[in-house]
């Protein structure tokens, strides 16, 4: 099967194809589809008429750059989102994926709120041409999980779990209310709030940080995934190009194979542990960033994605409203000190001003040392 997608831009269509040209290359199994995009009611109307065409839409964010146009892409997504939910003139859910010529364009939409309810994913054009072989498969795996949640009502199928799986009950209560509404109200929440944050999923950078390993300089890391953590791994929708484990039962593993000291342990010992029971002489243990002394990970930088020690590291703003299922979000000391990537996070929070600057103190006085 061919998943179809419509991409509607106010560039002339020669050069719209070329934007998408190494996207639709990299296999058969997607196809993009370019459309100049037209005034506002012929534009709806196409786009109801032709529902069962495609299985998607990409959206340039400054359509109105087209003449007889006065609309933007978010104007037309919420539109189409709103039709959706009257559930009259569109009758199934789609993705929707925002694009923009602006270089910075992701880093200033994922900092901003404003869409989130609307888009599945937000790229610029400079990354659809370059790492068009990641968007690829993420436009893929939004179109199956859309076509998936359209047909079923199931959560255990949706979620992939087994008969004897147990998901915390607050996910599960909440996932079964947005079962009822519009699919891109649960797939946009699921994939924002679970898929994307540290919650019950965790990603490949969490899971090597919770058992101490150098996932990078391992050779028999993927072993360790395909043979020993298998059982663990996600199979329900967005799997594919977002792969994600069970943290429970990856912890509930750790506790009944290794006991319960694991979490004081240091990454050296977690993977002398793991080399002596599985005979995986090639796994690696991280060294401690910069500024920190502690290798008893357990989570990773928001800035840097290395990981740290949630003792070690600093809570940054913004993270009031979490739920209950979240992780927070933290920093590593070097992180805040040096702030290199300040496009992934904005500032500490309030609650950590003290402490860090008790910190910058002790790393002043280090970096004084040094260089006497």
């Amino acid at each position: 099967m061919v998943i179809k997608y419509l991409y509607i831009d106010d560039d002339k269509p020669t050069k719209a194809k070329a934007t998408v040209m190494s996207i639709n290359n990299v296999s058969k199994g997607l196809s993009i589809d370019v459309e100049q995009v037209k005034a506002w009611q012929h534009q709806l109307k196409f786009l109801i008429d032709n529902q069962e065409e495609f299985d998607g839409y990409i959206l340039d964010l400054k359509l109105n750059e087209e003449k007889d146009v006065k609309y933007r892409g978010l104007a037309l997504a919420q539109e189409l989102r709103t039709l959706a939910t009257e559930d009259k003139e569109i009758k199934k859910g789609f993705p929707i994926i925002l694009c923009s010529a602006n270089e910075k364009f992701e880093e200033s939409y994922n900092k901003d709120s404003t869409g989130h309810n609307l888009f599945d994913i937000a790229y610029s054009k400079l990354t659809m041409a370059d790492d068009y072989k990641r968007v690829h498969d993420e436009l893929i795996d939004l179109a199956n999980a859309y076509m998936f949640v359209n047909k079923t009502q199931n959560l255990h199928e949706i979620l992939g779990l087994k008969p004897n799986h147990n998901v915390d009950p607050l996910v599960i209560d909440h996932l079964d209310n947005l079962i009822k509404k519009p699919t891109h109200e649960l797939i946009l929440f699921f994939k924002r709030e679970i898929i994307e944050s540290s919650s019950v999923l965790i990603d490949e950078k969490s899971l090597a940080a919770k058992l101490g390993v150098d996932y990078e300089r391992s050779l028999d890391w993927k072993f360790l995934l395909d043979q020993i953590l298998r059982d663990f791994s996600y199979n329900g929708i967005l799997s594919d190009a977002w792969p994600r484990w069970w943290k429970g039962e990856l912890i509930n593993w750790i506790q009944e194979s290794f006991g319960f000291g694991w979490r004081a342990k240091d990454a050296r010992e977690r993977v002398d542990i793991l080399k002596e029971k599985y005979g995986l002489k090639e796994l690696q243990s991280p060294n401690p960033t910069k500024y920190s002394k502690s290798t008893k990970f357990w989570t990773v930088c928001i800035g840097t994605g290395n990981p740290i020690d949630p003792n070690e590291g600093l809570i940054i703003e913004g993270q009031d409203n979490k739920f209950p299922w979240q992780e927070k979000e933290r920093v590593s000391i070097y992180e805040a000190v040096e702030r290199t990537n300040l496009s992934r996070w904005k500032s500490l929070s309030v609650i950590e001003n003290e402490r860090f600057e008790v910190i910058k103190i002790r790393v002043g006085r280090e970096l004084s040392r040094k260089r006497q």
